[in-house]
């Protein structure tokens, strides 16, 4: 599933009740980020209250079934991709041969995590499209946001990037963090 509201009748209350579909009441038990294969090895990029997760992140469901939730960019199509296992066909429209390495900092209950519910914040990166571009899951033991972005190497703070990810733990960072072409917050609105 591709979050990008498309001309032929997809709208925004659509995609959003599909993500509600596929997030909500998952239960997982581990978190892994997809990082490009030649970054494996190399330390995490970590700031106040967020890191990268590079190319993306999977939720290990405890049955089995996995969640995605990567960075797409085609064009002026930029978003988040959430799905079950992203189509090989578009495989060139992000990160190439991914591998998945354990997000320890998500500091898990041992029983695992439920998402309880989960909003999405929407941008318009060009005139007439607009696209999830953050994701908030208000989970058992908290909430967490996976956003497009990266660090900024000058003020360590999120900056706006289409082909990167970074999650986000502390609510306040998430707020302050609004990028000038997004409709709200990476912390997004209350639907």
């Amino acid at each position: 599933m591709r979050t990008v509201v498309r001309a032929e009748g997809q709208t925004k209350p659509d995609v959003e009740a599909a993500i509600a579909a596929l997030l909500n009441g998952f239960v997982f038990d581990r978190v892994e980020y997809l990082v490009p294969a030649n970054m494996v090895g190399f330390e995490l990029e970590r700031g106040q209250g967020y890191e990268h997760a590079e190319g993306g992140v999977r939720l290990v469901g405890v049955d089995g079934e996995d969640r995605i939730i990567r960075w797409f960019h085609a064009g002026n199509e930029e978003d988040l991709w959430i799905g079950l296992e992203p189509d090989p066909s578009a495989e060139l429209c992000w990160v190439p041969e991914v591998v998945s390495v354990e997000a320890d900092s998500w500091g898990l209950t041992s029983g695992g995590e439920t998402v309880v519910r989960s909003s999405v914040a929407w941008q318009e990166p060009c005139p007439g499209a607009s696209t999830v571009w953050s994701v908030r899951l208000d989970l058992t033991g908290g909430s967490v946001v996976v956003c497009l972005g990266e660090q900024d190497y000058n003020s360590k703070k999120p900056i706006y990037m289409p082909d990167c990810v970074i999650v986000i733990f502390d609510e306040q960072v998430a707020l302050e963090y609004h990028p000038h072409h997004t409709l709200h917050s990476a912390w997004t609105v209350e639907t």
